[in-house]
């Protein structure tokens, strides 16, 4: 059973929700802004919206609560997969990998001030015995850093007058990349 949670945690990951949307929107609009862009990036949204609008009303019915014992889990196969089809959609298809190529390297490094109130709703969460500790910073989820971090890797990679650090970035993403691996881990094996 789902717990009765203060609204603080909702007003958090919304905070989280909308400041992603921002964000990516502006490493959009950033981007070679073209009308085409614009576009396939408000279809990309209103497709986004609405699954996480049902992913939302599958999740206040309780559902993937009742389905527990499923292998694989319900939830790995109405929330994860989807996603990751879309993901690999994107990257497979010649309008997708322009897209994303057009996307600002600056603004989406950014982006990942958004793991800041997300850690923070989850500690939240485990202060509420919503999730278990390994979930939150307090457990060994260093998440946290990369949204922390951000700020100044943008900074240090995109100096007025100077090149790109890409050897920078790609250092912070690849580690970024083994936190978010391991909280994902986590949240499976929870």
């Amino acid at each position: 059973m789902i717990p009765d949670l203060p609204g603080w945690i909702s007003i958090v990951f919304g905070i989280a929700l909308v400041a992603t949307l921002l964000l990516f929107d502006r490493a959009v609009l950033s981007s070679l802004a073209v009308p085409v862009t614009r576009r396939a990036f408000m279809a990309i949204l209103s497709v986004e919206a609405g699954w996480l609008a049902a992913q939302g009303t599958l999740a206040l019915k309780q559902v993937y609560w009742e389905h527990l014992e499923r292998t694989p889990p319900l939830l790995f196969r109405l929330g994860l997969l989807p996603a990751l089809a879309v993901i690999a959609g994107v990257f497979l298809s010649r309008r997708g990998r322009a897209f994303v190529d057009r996307l600002s390297l600056r603004q989406l490094t950014l982006l990942s001030v958004v793991r800041i109130p997300v850690e923070l709703a989850l500690f939240g969460l485990y202060l509420q015995r919503a999730v278990p500790r390994l979930m939150t910073f307090e457990g060994g989820n260093l998440d946290i850093l990369s949204g922390v971090t951000a700020p100044l890797i943008a900074w240090l990679a995109f100096r007025k007058g100077a090149q790109v650090n890409r050897a920078l970035l790609l250092t912070w993403n690849v580690v970024c990349l083994g936190l978010l691996v391991n909280i994902v881990t986590r949240a499976l094996l929870s």
